[in-house]
């Protein structure tokens, strides 16, 4: 009886090994390449630590439907995840002389943490409350350990990761299985989600809170339990610390979503869908008059309009700058589409590092329109999938939003937010969706519902 526990084990202890050497040995890969001059010891030990514990992780949230090929994944794509970081830190300290924003959070982060380890609240103000909060979280961060720049970048790497992987983890409980491995290796090693959300600063953190309310999100639409939706709530509360408009996007898509998808058959469903739904848009209501409050916004009148040429004005300067509208119509929408989701292309791209992502930005407009009629075809089957209606209308709603920043630098940093939600729909849409629901058919739905908190 306790031989075979201990053979499983077994198996289970060689290959964890073996990866753990591998993500070191990435880890080291990434030090060389940022920080060649003179690798500092407790960096090197941090980045060793993050990577053995990515492959554990790994290990831990692999299922039945993808133990054979998750753990390689994960330990693969943060590998490339530390090497962006290093890359990115590289950029900022030898292309553009420490000037950035980065720097400015780890100056105030060292200082922070000092106050965090007193358990008290770090007395500081800055810019806007994202930024006060941004400072504060890196704060809280570096609480335990004070790592140079580099390791706070490799830090808050991981940190985003943590978010992609919480992304991956949604769409395996609520989408079907016969996209995972491609929704996996999208939203784990898409470049724009490797290198943009892999610094000190606001990206990051957005991506976890982000992955936190989607994962939330998920488990809400199986049986409507309380518990999730509190978990969704965490999410969007520290997502709004920092940008409360995308916060409002997603509850106010998570709330169109349980008003319009198939419900689940469970007791008290209808009441506690409309409980959730009532409690979402109060929710979406304040996270929008919260952002109003901080970008200006009046509401009501003409408060809209002096905002988005405030906006136009603010943003539309430098090379990155570009001559469009924002979404006032639904005429204006297609166009508003390409620029948000996919600018900047080819044609538009006037330095490398705007080249590199118009590449990324293209093939993904490509495939799009190679897999136009199977999307078409598939809106039929959208309601048996709450999280995919999220995921449609957190996209629109964020391409709306957004745009009125009119430059393609911003928009490609921030785009991070949406891409998780845009992948969703473009796996599942973009090939056959089962006519069934995942409660109804485990061979082509989500994990079995008797399975429902196995997962963390």
């Amino acid at each position: 009886m306790t031989g075979r526990p201990r053979r499983d084990a077994n198996r289970w202890l060689l290959p964890s090994l073996v990866w753990v050497v591998v993500a070191g040995l990435v880890a080291l890969v990434a030090l060389v390449v940022a920080d060649a001059g003179g690798m500092h010891t407790g960096t090197t030990v941090l980045a060793l630590v993050l990577a053995s514990a990515m492959v554990l992780t790994g290990f831990l949230i692999a299922n039945d439907a993808d133990r054979g090929w998750l753990p390689v994944l994960i330990t693969v794509a943060f590998g490339f995840k530390l090497v962006a970081s290093a890359l990115k830190y590289w950029v900022l300290v030898n292309i553009y002389a420490r000037s950035g924003d980065a720097v400015g959070y780890h100056g105030h982060g060292l200082v922070a943490a000092d106050e965090w380890r007193r358990f008290q609240i770090p007395d500081i103000s800055l810019g806007g409350a994202g930024t006060t909060f941004t400072a504060k979280a890196t704060g809280l961060t570096y609480a335990p350990f004070e790592p140079t720049m580099l390791g706070g970048f490799f830090l808050f790497a991981t940190i985003a990761f943590l978010g992609q992987l919480l992304f991956y983890v949604a769409y395996r409980r609520a989408m079907p299985r016969e996209r995972l491995r491609s929704y996996a290796v999208a939203v784990l090693c898409l470049p724009s989600l490797l290198f943009w959300p892999a610094s000190i600063g606001k990206d990051a953190l957005m991506v976890l809170f982000l992955g936190v309310a989607a994962y939330g999100a998920a488990r809400i639409f199986e049986r409507y339990e309380l518990r999730w939706a509190l978990l969704m709530f965490v999410g969007l509360v520290a997502a709004a610390g920092i940008r409360p408009h995308v916060s409002a996007i997603l509850g106010g898509a998570t709330c169109l979503a349980l008003l319009i998808a198939r419900q689940p058959e469970v007791r008290l469903g209808q009441t506690r869908r409309w409980a959730m739904i009532l409690a979402g848009t109060v929710g979406a209501i304040v996270m929008a008059s919260v952002a109003s409050s901080q970008l200006g916004i009046s509401i009501g009148g003409d408060g809209f309009d002096p905002l988005v040429d405030e906006l136009r004005d603010r943003t539309q300067q430098g090379g990155s700058a570009i001559d469009a509208e924002a979404v006032t119509s639904i005429s204006s929408l297609p166009a508003a589409t390409i620029r948000v989701l996919f600018g900047p292309l080819p044609f538009d791209a006037h330095n490398l590092q705007a080249r590199l992502s118009s590449v990324e930005s293209t093939l993904m407009l490509a495939l799009i329109i190679w897999r136009l009629p199977w999307i078409l075809r598939n809106l039929r089957h959208v309601r048996r999938y709450p999280y995919l209606i999220t995921s449609i209308a957190f996209t629109v709603g964020f391409v709306v939003v957004f745009s009125s920043i009119l430059n393609f630098g911003i928009i490609a940093r921030q785009r991070s937010q949406v891409l998780p939600f845009l992948l969703v729909v473009i796996v599942s849409m973009g090939w056959s969706l089962p006519e069934s629901t995942p409660e109804k058919s485990a061979a082509v739905g989500a994990a079995p519902r008797e399975k429902i908190g196995a997962e963390s």
